[in-house]
């Protein structure tokens, strides 16, 4: 459901509709962990809006924080965000693994 929050053009596919059916657990959560998979390399990545940068260093234990401002994303996790809720993102494993 990756960039799926806002995009409304597909709003008839089943990831649109998976979205929909988890909003109402979505909005009852107070911090979430979008968890990816990446297609080279088996490096875990973390990813993390500015605004919790400086929280995230004291419990991500990766190499690499990609740090950006995801609450403007369609991610699950820029859909948390937008909520005035944490969330962060872990690129974590290969797509073959």
């Amino acid at each position: 459901m990756n960039r799926i929050s806002n995009q409304s053009h597909k709003e008839g596919s089943s990831e649109f509709r998976r979205f929909r059916e988890l909003t109402p657990i979505l909005d009852e959560i107070n911090i979430a962990i979008d968890l990816h998979s990446i297609s080279t390399g088996n490096d875990i990545i973390g990813i993390v809006d500015r605004k919790y940068l400086d929280r995230s260093l004291g419990f991500l234990d990766v190499e690499t924080i990609l740090v950006d401002d995801i609450g403007n994303t369609g991610a699950l996790t820029g859909y948390i965000l937008r909520q005035g809720k944490e969330s962060y993102g872990l690129e974590c494993g290969n797509h073959t693994d």
